[in-house]
């Protein structure tokens, strides 16, 4: 199945979570997956079910177009035998608040549902009442669709696991104010005292919240699920995630110092059974499930957490046999297998953002126990697919937050553009740096347009610089700027004899020594 969505899907098929996506791309080359669906399949009648999402607006990494779409079709044997027609059933999902709280300042929105709204829709009968003819947004061949391009990265590897320990344990009548769950999170955490392990089948009091924390041993990319029996409607589910403690206890994060991070999802049950997990992964060390009744119940509770990776054998990758670079060693695969999901990102739970300049780490970490190049080259590509109308790169990719337009991630990509002409799986090495050619010329012109009379560059007005962000004395001129300006012409002289364009080369070098005189003045 070929498949893309505006701005998210999730596929099911027979009931069975079968695939998740798109990956981040830009509205002008946006992303189709194409998922071998063979095994979900049955003989006679299946049911094919998927959930669209929006939050409403553009993220970090998301660009939102309103126009809510799907696109999808099913190869059997080279013959299209299914298209997203109107020969398909659609149904608004009413049970989400249409108030969107954003998970931090980056982050897409906060989930907070009535399930007593919603139903078994993944195998729902679509010949019932309430199921539509879709509308639609916009043909195959035209412009929202326009440019395609097949998913450059692998599919995301899903595993679901059982959570039977719980590392903390808080029971207790703990009244909260307001309306944002991670708030009210916060308010039953301190109100609630230390308590047993629950039962399998737990009886929670009019008022009474009980909440329970598992430790995954590592911050993961992950989501908490929750199979729920026995409720009599009303109870309100939140799900939340932490990384670390703090004089013991779990540190849950203020939203307002930390980002605004606010990774608490708030469901609200129905009665009866029920499974109980969100769209958007999450993540984190701890997942904390805090269950609060409206009215006495009985409950069966089974915890799972949904764990999403890059598809790489993280656990075969052999750690040094110093202990001190074994902990280091682990900590790092553990960041990258954080980071490293649909391309180069930035922590899922806390961003979910593809930096231009974090993926020269990233790539550097990946290339140590991995030779697959997939994701250095989709961010080269997406930085070129973005360059503003001057050249200059975007830096969140992709992005509407010109205001993050780090000028100085630029000389990051000309690093990682260097890096994939050196990488001995990117057989298209050369080909591939002589198309990116134009982005560099463009882009370097900008950059000596910025050049003072002494022959160093300045700032670019109301733009940023990564080192906005660092200790550093940010008068006019800055050496460290100037020096990675200095590095990229190197860089971009040497890439220019690789791909035979010598008069490339010779402008380049002239320029790194033009600069490297001034510098040295």
């Amino acid at each position: 199945m070929s498949i893309t969505a505006d701005s998210r899907y999730r596929l099911w098929i027979n009931g069975a979570l079968a695939g998740a996506g798109p990956s981040r791309s830009w509205p002008h080359a946006q992303q189709i997956d194409v998922i071998d669906v063979k095994a979900h399949l049955k003989q006679g009648r299946n049911a094919i079910a998927v959930q669209v999402y929006s939050p409403g607006y553009s993220h970090f990494s998301y660009l939102h177009r309103g126009g809510h779409g799907l696109l999808a079709w099913l190869d059997v044997d080279g013959d299209v035998m299914l298209t997203t027609n109107q020969g398909w059933k659609v149904q608004r999902d009413c049970s989400w608040r249409e108030d969107v709280l954003r998970v931090s300042i980056y982050g897409s929105g906060v989930e907070r549902r009535d399930l007593a709204k919603t139903d078994r829709w993944q195998t729902a009968d679509a010949t019932q009442p309430g199921w539509k003819v879709p509308r639609v947004v916009a043909a195959a061949e035209g412009p929202h669709w326009s440019n395609l391009t097949q998913r450059d990265v692998p599919l995301l590897r899903h595993e679901v696991k059982p959570l039977t320990q719980p590392a903390f344990v808080r029971r207790g009548l703990a009244p909260s104010t307001g309306d944002d769950p991670h708030l009210i999170l916060r308010q039953l955490w301190q109100a609630t005292r230390p308590a047993p392990s629950p039962p399998s089948l737990v009886e929670i009091a009019a008022g009474e919240t009980l909440v329970v924390a598992y430790d995954l041993g590592v911050s993961r990319v992950c989501q908490g699920t929750l199979a729920v029996s026995g409720a009599a409607g009303g109870e309100r589910v939140l799900i939340s995630y932490a990384e670390k403690l703090r004089g013991g206890d779990l540190l849950l994060s203020d939203p307002d110092t930390y980002c605004r991070m606010r990774p608490t999802d708030e469901f609200i049950l129905r009665s009866g059974a029920q499974q109980v997990e969100g769209f958007s992964a999450r993540g984190g060390r701890y997942i904390i499930f805090a269950i609060t009744a409206a009215v006495p119940c009985q409950l069966t509770l089974d915890a799972a957490v949904h764990l999403t990776d890059y598809p790489i054998d993280w656990d075969a990758i052999a750690l040094p046999g110093d202990p001190r670079l074994s902990a280091i060693s682990a900590m790092c695969l553990a960041t990258l297998r954080s980071c490293l999901q649909d391309g180069f990102v930035d922590s899922v739970w806390r961003e979910s953002s593809q930096w231009l300049g974090d993926c020269v780490a990233e790539h550097f970490a990946l290339a140590a126990i991995s030779a697959d190049v997939r994701p250095l080259r989709r961010v080269l590509m997406m930085a070129s697919r973005g360059a503003y109308d001057d050249g200059v790169l975007p830096s969140v990719l992709p992005g509407e937050v010109h205001a993050y337009a780090v000028v100085d991630y630029n000389f990051s990509w000309v690093e990682l553009l260097a890096g994939y002409a050196r990488h001995p799986k990117a057989t298209d090495r050369k080909d591939f740096v002589s198309v990116n050619l134009p982005v560099l010329q463009r882009m370097l012109a900008r950059f000596d347009a910025d050049r003072g009379a002494d022959g160093l560059i300045r700032a670019q007005t109301g733009r940023r610089l990564f080192l906005d962000w660092s200790p550093v004395d940010r008068r006019e001129p800055s050496l460290t700027y100037n020096g990675r300006y200095l590095y990229a012409l190197d860089i971009a002289a040497g890439l220019a004899l690789d791909a035979d364009r010598g008069d490339l080369a010779q402008l380049w070098s002239g320029k790194a020594e033009h600069l490297r005189r001034a510098m040295r003045a």
